[in-house]
């Protein structure tokens, strides 16, 4: 064997004997001595945006006569949507559909198709609006232009971020404080932190939907109320904290 062979065969050995030895003492090495504690907060909030489904369905024998109904009902109701809505709000089609309608009712096992009795055409809009006091008087302007379904209402923020960090910052908080109790119970000092999560989510307000009361005999159809409730935003934070 050469001098070369014997160095690099040499090289080898010491690295692999390096390389065990290494691995040895980390297994020996003890875990490290830690507490791991979550901390959970919730913040309530009003929301400052609503967000409207409102739609207009239309039947008809045929097609043409279904659409067309729909589109002049439509246009007299996204008018009144646009007048109704202030800036910074929104008003857009979300959706549109021409469907079949069928009659079931004359169907017996084994028998034939069900009847064509005619088409239906829905032009849905989507509405976004921060005039949250006057969500009912607008779904009131709606209807009263000719939409006949009310699809979704939801409340929201326009900003949730900064929201969310005051979650997390009070989340933390309440780790370290959870940390902090523990180890004082158990008499060991409360290190640094080794690792930290953390998670949040919202939780829209769900809308309360009423009517007003008339106050006299004589007084006009009353208005949709609609209450928006509170907007929570919830965070989580799990962290490990050494012990020295």
């Amino acid at each position: 064997m050469s001098h070369r062979a014997i160095a690099r065969y040499a090289t080898i050995l010491a690295a692999f004997l390096f390389l065990n030895a290494s691995v040895a003492c980390a297994a020996d090495a003890p875990d490290p001595r830690t507490i791991r504690v979550t901390g959970e907060a919730v913040v309530k909030t009003a929301p400052d945006r609503a967000r409207i489904s409102i739609s207009v369905v239309t039947r008809a024998p045929a097609a043409r006569e279904a659409t067309e109904a729909n589109a002049r009902t439509s246009k007299t109701v996204l008018e009144k949507l646009r007048a109704a809505v202030p800036a910074p709000g929104e008003v857009r089609t979300a959706g549109y559909d021409l469907a079949t309608e069928y009659d079931y009712s004359q169907q017996r096992p084994g028998g034939g198709p069900p009847t064509l009795v005619g088409y239906i055409s829905t032009n849905r809009f989507a509405i976004v609006t921060a005039d949250l006091a006057g969500v009912g008087a607008l779904i009131d302007a709606a209807v009263a232009a000719g939409a006949n379904q009310i699809d979704s209402i939801a409340f929201f923020l326009d900003d949730e971020e900064a929201v969310r960090r005051e979650a997390l910052l009070e989340a933390g908080k309440r780790a370290r404080a959870e940390a902090t109790t523990i180890s004082q119970s158990l008499g060991v000092g409360l290190g640094e932190v080794l690792d930290a999560s953390s998670s949040s989510s919202s939780a829209p307000p769900q809308p309360y939907f009423g009517r007003e009361k008339a106050v006299m005999m004589d007084a006009a159809a009353p208005s949709t109320e609609v209450v928006p409730g509170s907007l929570e935003i919830r965070a989580s934070m799990s962290v490990t904290f050494a012990i020295p």
